[in-house]
C-alpha cells in the first residue's frame, strides 16, 4: 500500500502566509494526510454522516452566519462532533472572526 504525502500545518500556513489565531506552537506540527477539505455546513446543523474529522475544516461566509444563530452550547457540541486531534486546522476565510467554541 503507497503512503500518501503529507504536510505540516506549519508549512502549510507559510506558503499560505496565514496567521495562526488558536492553538499552540505544537499544534503547528499536525500533518495534513487527507488532500480534501470539509465544509461543514450541514455538520453545524447536527448532520454528521459521512463527516471526515481529518480532513480541513473551513469556515466561511455561510458557516459563519449560520453560527450567529446558534447557541454557545449548540456550537460547543457540533464542533466537537466535526473536529478531533486528527483534525490538522481549522480555516476561516474572508477575514471571519474564529468563533471562541472552536
Amino acid at each position: 500500500m503507497e503512503e500518501r504525502a503529507s504536510i505540516s500545518v506549519r508549512e502549510f500556513t507559510k506558503h499560505f502566509n496565514f496567521e495562526q489565531v488558536s492553538g499552540d506552537r505544537k499544534s503547528l506540527n499536525r500533518k495534513i494526510k487527507v488532500p480534501n477539505t470539509n465544509r461543514p455546513g450541514l455538520e453545524l446543523t447536527g448532520f454528521y454522516d459521512h463527516a471526515e474529522p481529518k480532513r480541513i475544516v473551513i469556515i466561511g461566509n455561510k458557516e459563519t452566519a449560520y453560527l450567529k444563530n446558534v447557541s454557545h452550547e449548540t456550537k460547543l457540541e457540533r464542533f466537537e462532533k466535526i473536529t478531533n486531534d486528527k483534525t490538522p486546522l481549522a480555516l476561516i476565510t474572508s477575514g471571519n472572526e474564529c468563533p471562541e467554541e472552536l
